[in-house]
């Protein structure tokens, strides 16, 4: 085959997203998400209809993009600790994580982020955890000799880092969406009562 077509018989890889040129730090992603927080507490039916809420709609999005490139490229960094098993290392991050978002109870709880779909209440599950030193010895012991606890425990806890910032953007924009989802339903209730609104016959 010639050179220059080589490549073509290579397997495609994944690489992980760098974001280092926006210089966007993890405290400004954290002031992001307390943003979106306080503006869905003040957030009104006019304010539905304005461009600050464009401005709001765009922050989510561009929250949720910046968590997710955090939180893919610790993931990524303690998938190149362990072994070619994304489900090993899957485990490895979720075993050891003891403030998981499962464990905790929401009322009206929002996954979609769609207003036209009503949240629905969640039972914490009471899932046990194992701690990282425990996991760290599931380790094969010829890995563990070139594979130290203290650079494990490092990724490990930045992956449950962004986890939990992942988590809290969540349920910020579950409350969005909630509140979106009230202040619309208000609006046609209004309008409706106002007789502005008619059934077709």
């Amino acid at each position: 085959m010639p050179r220059r077509y080589s490549n073509l018989s290579k397997k495609p890889s994944l690489g992980v997203p760098n974001d280092a040129d926006l210089k966007i730090s993890d405290d400004e992603i954290l002031e992001s998400i307390k943003d979106i927080t306080d503006s869905t507490a003040e957030l009104t039916q006019e304010d539905i209809y304005s461009e600050e809420f464009i401005e709001l709609v765009a922050l989510t999005v561009m929250t949720w993009e910046m968590v997710y490139i955090r939180l893919w490229k610790s993931a990524t960094a303690v998938h190149k600790l362990l072994s070619k098993d994304i489900d090993l290392t899957m485990q490895h991050i979720y075993k050891t994580r003891s403030d998981s978002i499962l464990n905790e109870s929401f009322e009206g709880l929002c996954t979609c982020f769609d207003p036209a779909v009503a949240g629905y209440d969640f039972s914490g599950l009471n899932i046990t955890h194992t701690s990282i030193e425990d996991m760290y010895k599931t380790i094969p012991a010829a890995k563990r000799l070139t594979l130290k606890k203290t650079k494990y425990k490092e990724k490990i806890e930045d992956s449950h880092k962004y986890l939990r910032m992942r988590d809290d953007l969540f349920i910020a924009l579950s409350m969005l969406t909630n509140k979106i989802r009230t202040l619309l339903l208000e609006s046609g209730t209004q309008l409706n009562n106002e007789q502005m609104l008619h059934d077709k016959k």
